[in-house]
């Protein structure tokens, strides 16, 4: 591997595995369990092999599940499984194994599991998972992102907006310098929008215009928004005028039916 040449480290890893398995030694769990280890990151990150490597982290779980390495080759299989192999299920059920462990990562294999549930398409679950982890590790360094996957879920889920501007302006409240304000600015403004607010939309996006690193990207929001302000305004205009001149016209019907009831 050091020498530059991964297919040959892999051969290594492999028979070193092998020769634990024969030894038999209380030793050999640890050296086995780091062989494949080895192995399946080889294949994986120099290979570019996902899914023998995923193949031998399979083994090491199987073979030595309590050990460490098994833990690592979770998180490291849930990856592949989400990113190469696009089995979105399987990498949750690794996530969760892995969670069951409660290793001193787990809220961020909590947020990895909020994710993978909200690209799955199952927002419920998703925001569940990011609400989960509010209130276990809210002082944790992904509590910020929880919140806002937390709002982006019950975003997609019908009739439950107002939820999810509720979950936004806590964040705000809650970690008041967080990198992501300018993003939740944003999408409150757009949820605002949607709801026919377009004068708080652009109240907020005037706000996160001072701060976010795409600004024309809200600098369009709000043209576009102050547009259909515009378009309103002016079919509303139109509207009186047509009842403003359909009362006059119905004044006059009215007085020349008068006019002519006179004798």
């Amino acid at each position: 591997m050091f020498f530059g040449n991964p297919r040959r480290a892999l051969n290594e890893y492999e028979r070193a595995a092998e020769l634990a398995a024969r030894e038999n030694s209380t030793r050999s769990p640890f050296v086995q369990s780091r062989a494949l280890r080895g192995a399946a990151d080889v294949c994986y990150l120099e290979l570019r092999e996902p899914a023998r490597a995923a193949a031998i982290y399979r083994r090491l779980i199987r073979i030595h599940p309590e050990r460490p390495e098994a833990l690592e080759a979770r998180v490291s299989l849930s990856h592949i499984l989400r990113s190469d192999l696009h089995d979105l299920r399987g990498a949750i059920a690794e996530l969760a194994a892995a969670i069951a462990r409660q290793p001193p990562w787990v809220a961020a294999l909590r947020y990895e599991m909020a994710k993978l549930y909200f690209e799955l398409g199952n927002y419920p679950q998703s925001a569940l998972e990011a609400e989960a982890i509010l209130q276990r590790y809210g002082t944790s360094a992904v509590a910020a992102r929880a919140n806002f996957l937390k709002a982006e879920a019950l975003a997609m889920i019908d009739g439950r907006s107002s939820e999810a501007i509720l979950a936004l302006e806590q964040l705000l409240e809650r970690f008041p310098d967080s990198e992501l304000e300018p993003h939740v600015l944003y999408q409150l403004g757009r949820l605002r929008a949607e709801a026919g607010d377009l004068e708080a939309a652009i109240e907020q996006w005037v706000l996160a215009l001072k701060m976010h690193p795409n600004p024309s990207f809200i600098q369009s929001a709000i043209s576009r928004a102050r547009k259909r302000l515009e378009q309103a305004s002016a079919s509303d205009r139109v509207a009186e005028a047509l009842i403003a001149n359909a009362v006059f016209d119905g004044l006059s019907t009215l007085r020349d039916a008068e006019r002519q009831l006179v004798p």
